[in-house]
């Protein structure tokens, strides 16, 4: 899981290519969300393989899968949080999408980041709390 802080401390402005990709996949695939994981988790799954693609194509950088999973969790975690207010319904999304990356069929390792990631970012899932 450091991919990105790999390439930022490095000063390798690629980083900022591949997170404007990761946007353009979340924002087709976010259309229209409604905050409800359990319709959002079958995505997850497809877009995984995009995320494997962006990196595929720079893979002459030593770059592997366990990246793609990074830049996926990463973005896709982050996608609604301008802000920490547990209050907003951006906030409601971010959580709903832990949520739904959960509940996907994305690999093990997809799902491992992000159950660390949004325990990080304080978005935990309340999967197993219902």
């Amino acid at each position: 899981m450091n991919f990105t802080f790999r390439l930022l401390s490095q000063g390798d402005n690629k980083v900022l290519g591949y997170y404007e990709k990761a946007k353009i996949i979340w924002d087709k695939t976010l259309n229209g969300y409604d905050g409800k994981s359990r319709e959002l988790a079958p995505k997850l799954k497809l877009i995984q393989k995009e995320f494997e693609d962006i990196i595929k194509e720079n893979n002459f950088l030593g770059l592997d899968k366990y990246d793609a999973y990074e830049l996926m969790v990463f973005s896709g975690l982050n996608y609604y949080l301008d802000s920490y207010d547990e209050n907003t319904k951006k906030y409601e999304y971010a959580v709903s999408i832990a949520e739904a990356f959960e509940l996907s069929y994305c690999s093990s390792t997809v799902k491992f980041l992000s159950k660390r990631l949004s325990n990080f970012l304080n978005i935990d899932s309340r999967i197993g709390i219902l």
